[in-house]
């Protein structure tokens, strides 16, 4: 659980606290650098009753939701690349949300990209620049274009992907 230690009696979800993305009914991310963590006293207290898996065979049919928020399989937060911490869901504690493992959402196959944006709280237009760049990424990766010529996927000549 987070605890914020300067307000830690504010309810950020009251009425009159204005929040961010209010209009789309839910809450937009939200990045906090190390020093704004420090200032604001936020601190999460792991459970001390649960041994931390080490593996995916570990944690594959432990707790859920998942406690160990910096796993970076977690879907809570995410480390920028200018060390920062971007909260996921500001709004709701770790142990309060409906799917906190990536793993597990992946093991269950495909979803529509309307899901995959419900799952990390950001719009599916930004899920398309994200999987359109992760499409570049493997399209340039030899490893991958190996693999997906072993397999007959692939571009076929005329500008689709074969599938």
């Amino acid at each position: 659980m987070f605890y914020d230690l300067r307000h830690r009696n504010i309810n950020y979800n009251a009425p009159g606290v204005p929040s961010v993305g209010a209009a789309r009914g839910k809450r937009k991310s939200k990045t906090l650098g190390w020093r704004r963590i420090t200032k604001r006293g936020l601190i999460y207290v792991y459970p001390t009753d649960i041994i931390r898996p080490k593996t995916r065979a570990d944690c594959k049919d432990g707790t859920r939701p998942c406690p160990w928020v910096s796993c970076e399989y977690n879907l809570y937060l995410d480390i920028t690349p200018h060390h920062g911490i971007m909260l996921n869901f500001p709004n709701i504690e770790p142990h309060q949300m409906q799917e906190s493992c990536a793993l597990d959402v992946a093991a269950r196959g495909q979803h529509l990209l309307s899901t995959v944006a419900r799952l990390m709280n950001i719009d599916e237009k930004r899920i398309r620049v994200i999987e359109k760049k992760a499409m570049c990424a493997m399209k340039k990766n030899s490893k991958v274009q190996k693999l997906a010529k072993e397999r007959g996927i692939g571009d076929n000549g005329n500008g689709d992907n074969g599938a």
